[in-house]
């Protein structure tokens, strides 16, 4: 789960190898906001992973909304993993 505007995890495992998504990334998604991939993780991740998703700051505002609903304080970074799974389940694209 990643911002669209610094989607480097994505870019990296449609592209086979690692790569980064340049800037500027301004995502209100801070602690996901950094538009590359680990070296140390990349290899991991590309033979481990069947999906990835990146999501708009829209999506990551109405995770956050979703959750406060249910009395769940999170951050943008942390209600976006919610977005991700809700995506995928219904099947809606990030904006």
């Amino acid at each position: 789960m990643e911002p669209i505007r610094a989607a480097g995890v994505l870019h990296s495992l449609e592209a086979g190898e690692l790569t980064e998504h340049p800037g500027p990334h301004a995502s209100i998604m801070a602690g996901l906001n950094c538009g590359n991939t680990s070296p140390l993780a990349g290899p991991y991740l590309q033979g481990g992973f069947s999906a990835a998703v990146a999501i708009s700051d829209t999506h990551a505002r109405n995770a956050m909304r979703l959750l406060a609903q249910s009395h769940v304080v999170s951050g943008e970074s942390g209600a976006a993993g919610v977005d991700g799974l809700l995506a995928s389940c219904v099947g809606d694209d990030a904006d």
